[in-house]
Order: structure tokens, then sequence, then C-alpha cells
């Protein structure tokens, strides 16, 4: 998967810019980003670095773990799919002007998972790590569970600097 983004804001002044750098914000969670916010770059805190411009691209390679579609006698329970996601980013939000002062990457990896309960809801879930390579980039773990919640682990990051 191949997915650019960009955004500009104008009239607004410093501090409403809308677009922010980072997706996940560390020790926090609650329900998914949406809007603006959703357009950070994974591997990245979320909060910190504000712009009225944005940038940024996504490629993904997206491949089945494992595909059962299997239940477990007549309980109302499916297990229906697993699959893993690579990825690479790169942009960079700022203010004024079209060209953004430099690009900052990321790269991680994400689990996938998606289940039927009672025959009729979809859940799925996902778990990831990303690593921020640029000025302010960090190793995150995160996850989310069927588009309605969604954190960072806070303080994951000692588990690397060692």
């Amino acid at each position: 998967m191949l997915r650019g983004r960009a955004g500009a804001s104008f009239g607004n002044p410093w501090y409403l810019s809308p677009y922010n750098l980072g997706r996940f914000e560390k020790g926090k969670k609650g329900s998914p980003a949406t809007n603006e916010d959703e357009f950070g770059l994974r591997g990245y805190p979320s909060g910190m670095i504000y712009g009225n411009r944005l940038c940024a691209g996504t490629i993904e390679y997206r491949t089945p773990v494992v595909q059962h579609d299997a239940g477990y006698k007549t309980l109302p329970l499916l297990f229906r799919d697993i699959w893993g996601v690579m990825f690479f980013e790169c942009g960079n939000v700022w203010d004024d002007g079209m060209t953004p002062p430099g690009l900052r990457t990321s790269a991680g990896i994400e689990l996938h998972m998606r289940i039927t309960i009672g025959y009729y809801l979809d859940v799925r879930g996902y778990g990831g790590f990303a690593a921020g390579f640029g000025k302010n980039g960090e190793k995150q773990a995160y996850f989310g569970v069927s588009n309605y919640y969604e954190g960072c682990l806070k303080n994951f990051h000692n588990c690397f600097d060692r």
C-alpha cells in the first residue's frame, strides 16, 4: 500500500496549528485519533510538534499470517485472520511556506487480528512497534482494539536504552 497525505491551513495563528507530527502519546489511551491527528507519523510523540503545513507518505507491506475463518463447535466466536504489516513513513509539519524544512522518517511493524463475536460484531485489534529516526523520534509500542480504543505504553523506551 502506498499512501500520501498533505494539508495546508491558512489564517490560523501559530497556537492553533492543526497538524501534529506524532501519532501516539506515551502513557495515554482512549479513543483513536480523528481528523488531522491521524495524519501523524508513527514513531514520533503526539502533542509536541504542530504546524500549519503537513506532508507525509507511507509505504506498507501487508501479508497474511493466518487466514483461518474457524470457530469452536457452536460458540458464537469466529477467528477470522491475522496479518502482519511492515511500514516506512516520512514527512514533516511546519509553519508557512511551501517547502518542508526536512523530512523525518520512521519504520516499524504491526500485527493485526480480526474475530467475529456473536455472529455479527467484527472486532479488530492490533499491536505494533515503531521507531522514529529524525529529530524527536522515539521507540514506541502501541495497540488498538476495534478502532474504539488505542494507546501507547508508558516508559517503553527504557527497554531499549540499556
